[in-house]
């Protein structure tokens, strides 16, 4: 696995170091908002955009939202772009860093990625399109197939966050990330069990 790690970018982490002291909300703030984002989460909807004004707390909001999720065994996976940080302000690492934490939360699909990166290494310099084709989609297909499996990914965690959006490239790449995920929810038949999910 070696050749997926050297492709991620570890500060992209909710909880990554390189983070530390990340804005999040004060206690018995924006109580509101989270209620509500945590009864979408349990509704099991595809896609929710949070949205608003530079400087309103959008970063501190999908931060407090990762860290109860992840408390809650909720979070699969998250990417926290940076345009200032090495590796968080294109998409280049964006699929990689997130099927590497699938890998860990999704132990289902952990066999098939591997097995897709050790047939195919250059997979880690496709498209953001192909890969999360053959290292989501395709891993997750697979693991449906197999009664076990699929069990697994039905009790286990299923929410992707993605924030920052706006601080990825240009515009037309951050156009390009939401086509990558709108396409993949659309192929893929387990979109009940695994939606999409992208606050940012």
């Amino acid at each position: 696995m070696d050749l997926l790690t050297n492709s991620i970018a570890p500060g992209a982490f909710h909880n990554s170091s390189e983070r530390y002291h990340p804005p999040k909300c004060h206690p018995s703030t924006r109580l509101a908002v989270l209620e509500h984002i945590m009864t979408w989460i349990n509704n099991l909807q595809q896609f929710m955009w949070l949205y608003g004004p530079a400087g309103a707390g959008k970063s501190a909001i999908a931060q407090s939202i990762a860290e109860l999720c992840h408390k809650s065994n909720l979070l699969a996976a998250s990417f926290f772009f940076s345009r200032t940080a090495a590796g968080r302000s294109d998409e280049s690492r964006l699929i990689p860093t997130l099927v590497y934490q699938l890998r860990l939360s999704m132990p289902a699909i952990r066999k098939y990625v591997e097995d897709t990166i050790e047939r195919d290494p250059l997979v880690l310099l496709q498209s953001s399109e192909a890969q999360i084709r053959s290292l989501v989609v395709d891993p997750l297909s697979r693991a449906l197939l197999d009664e076990k499996d699929a069990l697994s990914l039905r009790s286990g965690p299923t929410l992707i966050i993605i924030d920052g959006l706006d601080e990825c490239g240009t515009a037309k790449v951050q156009c390009y990330v939401l086509s990558v995920f709108a396409t993949a929810v659309q192929e893929d038949p387990s979109t009940d069990i695994v939606p999409g999910r992208q606050p940012s």
